[in-house]
């Protein structure tokens, strides 16, 4: 259970830091505490009086809370609120753009890598035909010399100490 001095403590902490607020809520908060045993009451009207005094200190317009909860009204909206939510949707306007000039140059990279890629495969598969051409010549080259030569084709090693086994593709 909490103390009755102590709620009244708090009360006039409270009332110090906030001297706008009225009594009687305060009152009633004091008296909700010391009947519940609880600081909740209190609690609650402490964070009110701090987010009044921070509303009346940037000029927005008094906070009025309406305890009902049948069907909250959303229509009315102050005009602090209003310029918040103007600021935070062109904020998100904002990164919504960034984010897609993002991925547009994303997109962009990654095209020019994949062009650059295909020329790149381009080339190196030129490069294997010439290569396999270049390779059939030669070795039409050394089936010439192995007709030729003067070991024969029957011997074993030829005079570089190669075997003259062939690729079965030139047999």
């Amino acid at each position: 259970m909490v103390d009755t001095i102590d709620s009244l403590n708090f009360l006039a902490e409270v009332r110090s830091c906030q001297s706008n607020v009225e009594d009687d809520r305060l009152m009633s908060a004091a008296e909700a505490a010391r009947i519940s045993g609880t600081l909740t009451p209190l609690i609650k009207e402490e964070l009110w009086c701090v987010i009044q005094s921070r509303r009346l200190s940037q000029g927005c317009e008094e906070l009025v809370i309406n305890h009902q909860t049948d069907s909250p009204n959303h229509d009315i909206i102050s005009m602090c609120d209003l310029k918040k939510r103007c600021s935070r949707m062109e904020q998100n306007r904002r990164a919504a753009r960034k984010y897609r000039q993002k991925k547009k140059e994303e997109a962009h990279l990654i095209k020019q890598e994949t062009t650059q890629l295909l020329t790149v495969n381009a080339r190196l598969k030129a490069e294997l035909a010439e290569l396999q051409t270049e390779k059939q010549h030669l070795q039409r080259i050394i089936l010439e010399h192995l007709r030729i030569c003067p070991l024969g084709p029957n011997k074993s090693q030829s005079p570089l100490g190669l075997q003259q086994t062939l690729c079965p593709t030139l047999s």
